[in-house]
């Protein structure tokens, strides 16, 4: 989303370190010699959830094509975070805090930006912020492997702050048009108080919990890892938590059911290690609880599973992968709901599995 700021008052020039006075003689050379003719800039900035400790100023440049070149210029803010030490009556202690700004500088006599870019709208904003981004993440990864700061790592937009001010500007007579664009909504914000019976709930599974009553435990909270990885823009974790929570989730349930069986773990362990996860998924589910299991047919559950969260999760740990935002939802989705139809089958057996059923009925 974006939105035209019809007052510019508190956006001066000056703030951004590539501007009217400094672009001639400390950038334009660059790309004079890159064989770019800028005819317009795409700016803007970002707050880094980190600090990289360099100097203030430093820039980098990086050919895109033959007519695009990116400039990354890095500042700083210093400021102060506030903790009551858990008394929140007191006065609070303040510590210092750096954290370093990434000023975005696209330069391109590209078509693309020969119109009035400004008004395309959601689709390119999100392309041009999109390579930003990716352009950053090369320079952390970068200082990553040359300096080993493991406080550093990549980044995606859902890190960054709800909105950041962006603008076009036309080099040759340094006319520009400021705007607003909405990275994401994940604001701070004040939740609704839980119901008595909610909160009843929570304490009585935080005993749960704490008794290690229920073996499901691990899986359910492997699959909310998924979802608050995605929601923070970590698509390659969220697609392996999707399917580790899956896999969890089947040699739980797989062990409840040899418990009822008058089975050892060791047995368990030992079909596990005699026919690897795809063979146990193959032979140990459907005597026991029915169903379809054959993981070629994408009519089935099972075979959607494996198409949109399996294979891709393999494409992501073998070769470096990144998904999409569609294929994380659908990856996250399908090992969702393959859970849910094997909960669903389960309960149809509940006389022969009394206990696992016990364990089940709740997360249903």
């Amino acid at each position: 989303m974006s939105e035209e700021l019809e007052n510019n008052e508190g956006f001066k020039d000056e703030f951004y370190f590539l501007n009217k006075e400094s672009y001639p003689n400390d950038f334009l050379p660059i790309y004079k010699k890159g064989n770019i003719n800028p005819s317009r800039i795409f700016q803007s900035a970002v707050i880094l959830p980190f600090h990289i400790p360099i100097k203030s100023g430093t820039c980098v440049t990086m050919m895109i094509d033959d007519k695009t070149a990116f400039t990354l210029v890095f500042g700083e803010v210093n400021t102060t975070n506030k903790f009551t030490a858990g008394i929140v009556q007191n006065k609070p202690f303040e510590i210092p805090v750096s954290k370093t700004v990434a000023e975005f500088n696209l330069i391109s006599s590209n078509e693309l930006f020969h119109k009035d870019a400004e008004k395309e709208g959601f689709d390119l904003l999100s392309y041009l912020f999109d390579l930003c981004v990716e352009k950053l993440n090369f320079f952390i990864t970068s200082y990553l492997i040359t300096t080993k700061d493991t406080s550093v790592h990549q980044v995606t937009i859902k890190m960054f702050e709800v909105a950041s001010t962006f603008r076009f500007i036309n080099p040759s007579n340094w006319k520009y048009k400021i705007g607003l664009f909405l990275f994401h909504k994940n604001a701070p914000f004040q939740k609704e108080e839980l119901s008595f019976d909610k909160t009843q709930e929570v304490i009585w599974y935080a005993n749960v919990i704490n008794q290690k009553w229920n073996p499901f435990i691990l899986p359910e909270e492997l699959m909310l890892n998924a979802k608050r990885n995605f929601s923070k823009g970590l698509n390659k974790e969220a697609v392996i938590y999707s399917q580790t929570a899956f896999e969890t989730f089947l040699r739980t349930l797989l062990t409840e059911f040899y418990k009822e069986e008058g089975k050892s773990i060791e047995e368990v362990n030992q079909v596990y290690e005699d026919y690897g996860f795809m063979g146990v998924l193959k032979r140990e589910f459907h005597l026991r609880i029915g169903g379809r299991w054959d993981i070629t047919d994408e009519s089935t559950d099972l075979g959607i599973w494996h198409r949109d969260c399996y294979a891709l999760r393999n494409r992501i740990i073998h070769s470096g992968y990144t998904p999409t935002h569609d294929q994380v939802s659908l990856a996250i989705g399908s090992s969702d709901h393959m859970i849910s139809t094997i909960l669903d089958r389960t309960s149809l057996k509940k006389k022969t599995y009394t206990k696992v059923f016990e364990y089940i009925k709740k997360r249903k």
